[in-house]
């Protein structure tokens, strides 16, 4: 229910990221030019957002005993850790505020990057990815407590 249409939403949103780089001036459509830099954050956001939803859903059913284990499950048992999630989702909070530095450093001096928009889209995303990572790490440990 949420994890095959999180995933659809998460690899649209990372090629409307594309194809936001590859046109920085946006798509002309018709009369009107569409930014898909807008739509490729929201749909990346979305999407990680339903992923991480079915994932922890999946493992409270399972954990309840009102869904049997299945191997994706008991792959998750055996090899999740917590640091590795967190450590992810550090890692991508801090990649999108150094992103956001540079690019407040670069506004400051007076310059301008071309992709700015989509950079700073970028750094956005990648800070709302690893607060949503991380705090479903936390989440998910809480659930599957035995």
């Amino acid at each position: 229910l949420f994890t095959l249409p999180g995933l659809a939403m998460t690899l649209l949103g990372i090629g409307t990221f594309a194809l936001s780089f590859a046109a920085p001036g946006g798509l002309a459509v018709g009369s009107l030019t569409w930014q898909p830099v807008f739509a490729g954050s929201i749909l990346l956001a979305i999407g990680v957002n339903a992923v991480l939803f079915g994932v922890i859903a999946k493992i409270h059913a399972c954990a309840r005993g009102w869904l049997p284990e299945d191997s994706w499950v008991r792959a998750y048992r055996r090899y999740f850790r917590l640091e590795a999630v967190l450590v992810a989702a550090a890692g991508l909070v801090g990649c999108g505020a150094l992103l956001d530095l540079v690019l407040f450093v670069v506004w400051a001096a007076g310059s301008h990057l071309g992709p700015g928009l989509q950079l700073a889209a970028l750094a956005q995303s990648m800070l709302v990815v690893g607060a949503e990572l991380g705090m479903a790490g936390f989440l998910v440990v809480t659930i599957d407590a035995p």
